[in-house]
């Protein structure tokens, strides 16, 4: 068995050009994803977007509590 790189090959008749064959496709990269293409920008532009939907979302939560707290005291006091 013969190991090249993270290939291995079985058998013992394996000439040069196989080898080479097999190390230049060893080390070909794939092409990088699609969202590394994204700048630095529009995440941030992104990430102030959410911020903003995160407040809201959590004035909402917080309106919600205080209503519920009130319609229990009010429960409570009856």
């Amino acid at each position: 068995m013969l190991e090249v790189g993270n290939v291995r090959v079985h058998g013992t008749s394996i000439n040069e050009t196989q080898i080479a064959h097999i190390v230049e496709n060893d080390f070909t990269l794939p092409p990088p994803p699609q969202w590394t293409t994204v700048t630095y920008d529009k995440i941030l532009a992104d990430g102030v977007q959410n911020f903003h939907v995160e407040i809201i979302f959590g004035l909402l939560l917080l309106l919600l509590l205080v209503i519920t707290c009130c319609i229990g005291i009010l429960y409570l006091k009856r």
